[in-house]
């Protein structure tokens, strides 16, 4: 399993034009594409945990750049699993839903947390699942329900999982961004390792 996140697609401050394209949109498609190919490689599943594109609103360029490599990785024989992350859809994830809805076989989308079996089939010929717990952002006007009962969004998280062993989420420890109104951040994602107690492992982004 391979597992990256903030691409931040349409991310264009410093950028140059390179015939016609913006130099950051080429230089993190050539990025997508090496990591594609190493999964392919490897024969490893991708998982992507948020912050897919830059801003709620994607262009329609952007959207298609992401829904090309994607549809390169179906050919490929190359499964994608996407978590929606806080730059990626706002308080509905649009972007993200988008995604969903594509006729891609090998794109799993997840909107709210939960497990999921990441399949990948090894050199043995073999196909594996490992089950992950998938925590996509939660923006902050969702806060006040997740954390009714539980005291915190971590403790909600683990009462719904309270066996996870190996999480892949979109938060931070320890951190307070509650001044990110923007990205509807808020504190929802401020990640309680210690919610979880048979967990071995868990990766971040934000």
């Amino acid at each position: 399993m391979i597992i990256i996140a903030d691409i931040h697609l349409g991310k264009v401050n410093d950028s140059i034009l390179i015939d016609g394209e913006p130099s950051q949109t080429v230089d993190i498609r050539k990025r997508l594409d090496a990591i594609q190919a190493r999964a392919r490689l490897t024969q490893q599943a991708l998982v992507i945990a948020g912050a897919i594109f830059n801003k709620m609103n994607p262009t329609t360029q952007i959207m298609s750049v992401f829904f090309s490599w994607l549809s390169s990785c179906n050919r490929n024989g190359i499964k994608v699993y996407l978590l929606a992350g806080n730059h990626d859809g706002g308080v509905d994830w649009t972007s993200t839903v988008m995604m969903q809805n594509v006729d891609l076989p090998n794109v799993f989308v997840t909107l709210s947390p939960g497990m999921v079996a990441v399949q990948e089939t090894h050199s043995d010929g073999m196909t594996y699942n490992r089950m992950v717990l998938m925590w996509p952002h939660i923006p902050a006007t969702h806060q006040e329900f997740a954390e009714q009962g539980h005291g915190s969004v971590s403790n909600w998280v683990a009462s719904l999982q309270p066996d996870a062993e190996f999480i892949v989420t979109h938060g931070m420890l320890d951190l307070d961004y509650s001044n990110d109104i923007f990205f509807e951040a808020g504190n929802a994602m401020k990640i309680d390792p210690s919610a979880f107690k048979k967990l071995k492992l868990m990766v971040l982004g934000h």
